[in-house]
């Protein structure tokens, strides 16, 4: 085929495809379906927008512990209000950290993400009990942020993620496993090849029907399976999921 048509050719069919592809991907990564007024200030909860977090404080009461919460990778933080929002409605309060670049893709990166979280705390409890939680690439962070130690937190949870991919086994907090069993990202098989690196107390849970995307409000994720159940009856329970793990460490005796 002569020169001319193929990149007549090429022009035509290949590089559209290609936009279309790209703008499908921005979209993904969106908020999608978020609960009216996930990110705004009510009687229940006071909400903040911070440098690189946002906060989500609730109302009256002493707090007994907090989460700081990582988004998955690309993925705006916004898509996590809601579970931000339900865990602050119940008393705790909550920082959604933001991913230098939406990625942390460097150890220099991560430790910013480090950095933004402590400032987080700082700003809102510096002395309660902090649990750090991530979903993805998000709980990716979370787990290389904890080799050197806690940093002060007293538990981490993983959600939809295969790692740690180093050696966790001694960490002297909880670790809280949440998967999805039809979660093809960070599928089971592969999430329990890194049982020997966690702690040996370390809790698996793993929500029936559940995929990967249905962990937060955005859109499809490539590589993923068709959940069987909907992103609300998935959100009803990773939130109650999270919620016990704080409730147990506002209140030992629980």
């Amino acid at each position: 085929m002569p020169r001319g048509p193929v990149r007549r050719w090429i022009s035509r069919i290949w590089i559209p495809a290609g936009l279309g592809f790209t703008a499908w991907l921005v979209w993904n990564v969106q908020p999608h379906g978020l609960p009216p007024g996930t990110f705004e200030s009510d009687a229940r909860v006071t909400v903040t927008r911070g440098d690189e977090h946002w906060t989500f404080v609730p109302s009256g009461g002493q707090a007994t512990a907090g989460l700081v919460f990582l988004p998955g990778a690309m993925v705006d933080p916004r898509a996590y209000g809601p579970l931000a929002r339900a865990v602050a409605e119940a008393g705790f309060p909550v920082a959604l950290v933001e991913l230098p670049w939406r990625m942390a893709r460097t150890a220099a990166g991560e430790e910013t993400v480090a950095e933004r979280a402590a400032a987080a705390r700082e700003a809102i409890a510096p002395t309660i009990p902090w649990v750090l939680a991530g979903h993805s690439r998000g709980a990716a962070i979370a787990t290389r942020l904890m080799a050197g130690g806690p940093r002060g937190y007293v538990a981490v949870v993983l959600v939809g993620t295969t790692h740690p991919r180093i050696d966790l086994s001694s960490l002297s907090i909880p670790v809280v496993k949440i998967g999805g069993t039809l979660d093809c990202v960070a599928g089971r098989e592969r999430a329990e090849e890194a049982i020997p690196l966690l702690p040996p107390g370390t809790e698996w849970i793993w929500i029936e029907g559940a995929n990967h995307a249905q962990f937060g409000f955005y859109g499809t994720q490539l590589g993923d399976c068709n959940p069987t159940i909907s992103r609300d009856e998935q959100f009803r329970q990773l939130v109650a999921h999270v919620r016990r793990v704080l409730d147990r460490i506002g209140q030992p005796g629980l």
